[in-house]
């Protein structure tokens, strides 16, 4: 309980002081040496390295070589505890702890957003890592239930059954041991294979290895430490051989199409009033001085100008909502003719109740300012963009007053902007591996994608870098470049390797502009996961799982019977 509270109370001040990781590594630190000394119990110092190892991971602090032993200490619990119940309570404390930790920018999302009290934000912000939480707890409670059914190796049968556990998760922040590889372009190379799930299996699979070298070597059992050896040199050499031949094979050519794009990130207010008149004039004078910039600035006109999410909330579509927009922005086109990309208000009238509601959508703006396009965002955002259960739980809407109520949208459009069609993106959409390849799979392929997000909710510390991750797993599996624009960064051009050179990426609450070339890979037909998807998560561990179980049922029976015959 000292340590939740302790992770809490470091999660809480995170936004504005020391980052939870390193509380965390003194924490660790100190409770190894307790336990040496056997002050607090040996399993509570392993449970909570896993916490360490996995903070140490996250791409906002770097350490990927930790990812490989995050599961390690888990798979020892799993071994080790005597029940199944206080397994799962050791996984709860874990993933609890974990999601204290990543997602400690959560906190202060929610009482910016929410505007709620700071004891109303607590008791929120703990529910919320108690459940992303449960995604270590059931992994820990299905591993242990076929490990006791078929004495299988733990390690094995633990990274399987992680994988499963991570890919059917239903959280909308789920933890992914993949994403501790985004700033390493070499590991990721298979994703256009096997995707972001078939990477963290891959990272598992290395973990349950160790451990199971680790168990042949406690027992001195040489063909399992032989195996074992000979199994982590062929996954980690094949893992990195494709690597390399990818990171060559992508690298952007001279002869490849391209494309001259300008982005602005203008750290815009997250709330303003509509009867503001002053504070909108100031943003909008500051959008049309960024945007200025942007398209003077050498070699010339830019083929795109992009504005992101969040940098004002107006109507191009319906220039009399909030008119300081779209009156200067009318005046910048007129100046300076530019193909536009910006994140809109689009209104309509609900025919059955006269009601006018809206869609959040990304508009594409031709030179001469009419409008060519608009793709309306499939994925909102719960308890943000809308409420989950408000008709059932009508409290709901009085407790969380400021959840927006967007409307839906449910096509999958390709916009046609510039070297042909392209897929646009709102927020956190881009975090879902098989919703953009539905995109990337239609018959007119697209050449490559626009993510426009406002991560100014979040603080400057994590989630910027958590989210940018997801940018560069979705480049990697679609072979395809993204081009991401953000209202406070991280802004950034990642190629289709992946990779995101110094130049093509921005600070954090940082006011600027992005210049810079995107260069389109041939068109060589889809890959294997923007073709099949998850196929391993979704068609072959689950009933992998269940046969397994199913034959250590038969075999239990048919053992049982055979004890009855002879006795």
């Amino acid at each position: 309980m000292l340590i939740a509270a302790f992770q809490l109370l470091a999660a809480m001040q995170s936004s504005w002081g020391i980052p939870v990781v390193w509380l965390d590594v003194f924490l660790g630190l100190a409770l190894a040496a307790l336990a040496w000394r056997r002050v607090v119990p040996g399993r509570i110092a392993v449970a909570f390295s896993a916490v360490v190892l996995c903070l140490l991971a996250d791409p906002a602090v770097g350490a990927w070589v930790a990812v490989w032993g995050i599961l390690l200490p888990m798979f020892l619990l799993i071994r080790a505890v005597e029940t199944r119940l206080a397994l799962f309570g050791y996984g709860q404390w874990i993933g609890s702890l974990i999601a204290c930790g990543l997602f400690s920018w959560l906190w202060g999302a929610m009482r910016v957003f929410f505007e709620l009290s700071p004891i109303a934000t607590f008791l929120l912000f703990l529910l919320s890592c108690l459940l992303i939480g449960l995604q270590f707890s059931i992994f820990c409670l299905l591993t242990r239930i076929v490990t006791d059914a078929t004495r299988w190796p733990v390690g094995l049968v633990g990274a399987l059954v992680y994988t499963l556990v991570e890919f059917w998760s239903p959280f909308p922040f789920p933890i992914k041991l993949a994403i501790a590889f985004s700033g390493s372009p070499v590991w990721i190379q298979i994703g256009d294979l096997v995707g972001m799930t078939g990477i963290s299996l891959a990272i598992a699979l290395v973990a349950g290895l160790l451990f199971t070298l680790w168990e042949g070597w406690q027992q001195k059992y040489r063909r399992k430490l032989s195996v074992c050896a000979a199994g982590l040199v062929i996954l980690l050499g094949l893992q990195l051989a494709y690597g390399l031949a990818c990171l060559k094979r992508y690298r952007p050519s001279p002869q490849w199409d391209s494309l001259d794009v300008a982005m602005i990130q203008p750290v815009s207010p997250l709330k303003i009033d509509n009867a503001d008149h002053e504070t909108k004039v100031r943003v909008a004078e500051t959008l049309v001085s960024l945007s200025t910039q942007a398209v003077t600035a050498a070699p010339g006109k830019p083929d795109l100008l992009i504005w992101p999410e969040g940098a004002s909330s107006f109507s191009y579509r319906t220039p009399k909502f909030n008119p300081e927009y779209g009156e200067r922005l009318s005046a910048f086109q007129q100046k300076y003719p530019v193909t536009m990309i910006l994140q809109d208000v689009e209104f309509v009238r609900i025919a059955e109740t006269s009601d006018i509601r809206y869609f959040s959508t990304v508009t594409l703006v031709d030179t001469d300012g009419s409008v060519q396009g608009g793709y309306r965002k499939n994925i909102l955002l719960p308890f943000a963009e809308y409420l989950p259960g408000e008709r059932t739980f009508p409290f709901l809407r009085a407790l969380l007053r400021e959840t927006r109520s967007i409307l839906k949208g449910n096509e999958k459009t390709l916009l046609h902007g510039p070297r042909g069609p392209f897929v646009s993106l709102i927020c956190y959409e881009i975090v879902f591996g098989d919703f953009v390849r539905e995109f990337v799979r239609q018959e007119e392929q697209p050449r490559y994608i626009i993510n426009l997000t406002n991560d100014r909710w979040y603080g400057p510390r994590q989630q910027p870098r958590q989210h940018l991750s997801f940018a560069v797993f979705r480049a990697v599996e679609n072979r395809l470049p993204v081009i991401r624009s953000t209202n406070s960064g991280i802004s950034a051009l990642v190629d289709a390797r992946g990779v995101i050179v110094p130049e093509n990426r921005t600070g954090v609450m940082e006011q600027t502009i992005l210049r810079g070339t995107v260069h389109l890979p041939e068109k060589g037909g889809l890959t294997l996961y923007s073709r099949w998807g998850d196929v391993i998560p979704k068609w072959i561990l689950p009933p992998l799982y269940l046969l397994s179980l199913f034959g250590a049922f038969v075999s239990r029976r048919s053992k049982a019977s055979v004890e009855r015959e002879h006795s």
